[in-house]
């Protein structure tokens, strides 16, 4: 970033939460009640981003460290008390982590022990009094997840890459997933999965060596053009 752009400036002080906050409330979904003395986390980390930390977050007068883990089959949040806060206070946590399409929330647990109440859903929610060394988790089952491109750019440089526009799950069959996403005419992309071997046919795309190859049609066309892939997953 130390390089200036010909649209803005980056030392800017005032500018400088353009860049924390999608990060605080988009990614983690971060939203504090300082009066409650609750918080609210809703993670939308890509599937393989297995830990993030938010460090320090101030609710009323004391703060805490949240740490945020992924793995195959759970999302958990854990909490620390942190600086003259570090004792014993209690906060709120509302826990509510986007899971990938065709993913589904089994049960939570607050350090392993069934929390009660808690409804199976698409868009699973818990909400549990932490301490220091809680942990809350919502465990869940398996399914593929589409990583998000990563193409090397250059300072100046011209958008080429793959955008993925939606990824939705088909209301009447659940096993069905489709992918909008957006390339160069004539150009074919690939997209990395996880856990692909979850994938039982590919409508639109190909699999290739666990990646998602995409092709995109370039006769009578150009620019980004826009097409559906469909995925049907294993029973």
């Amino acid at each position: 970033m130390n390089q200036k752009r010909g649209e803005a400036y980056h030392h800017q002080g005032f500018s400088t939460t353009g860049y924390i906050l999608p990060m605080l409330r988009g990614l983690a979904g971060l939203e504090v009640d300082g009066l409650r003395g609750a918080v609210t986390l809703n993670p939308r980390f890509p599937a393989n981003w297995e830990t993030v930390e938010l460090a320090n977050v101030a609710v009323g007068s004391r703060r805490y460290d949240f740490t945020i883990t992924r793995s195959e089959g759970a999302y958990s949040v854990a909490v620390t008390p942190a600086g003259a806060s570090a004792g014993t206070e209690p906060v709120e946590v509302t826990f509510s982590p986007g899971l990938e399409p065709g993913i589904r929330a089994e049960a939570a647990m607050l350090n392993g022990n069934p929390v009660s109440g808690f409804s199976v859903a698409v868009r699973p929610s818990v909400t549990a009094v932490m301490r220091g060394g809680d942990l809350l988790t919502i465990r869940h089952g398996r399914g593929p997840a589409i990583l998000p491109s990563d193409p090397p750019v250059d300072p100046g440089g011209v958008n080429t890459g793959i955008k993925i526009v939606s990824l939705r799950e088909e209301r009447s069959d659940m096993k069905t997933l489709r992918l909008t996403v957006e390339g160069l005419a004539g150009r074919a992309y690939d997209l990395d999965l996880m856990r692909s071997e979850q994938i039982a046919s590919v409508n639109g795309g190909t699999l290739e060596n666990g990646k998602l190859r995409i092709a995109f049609d370039g006769k009578g066309k150009s620019g980004f053009v826009r097409k559906e892939v469909t995925l049907r997953l294993k029973q």
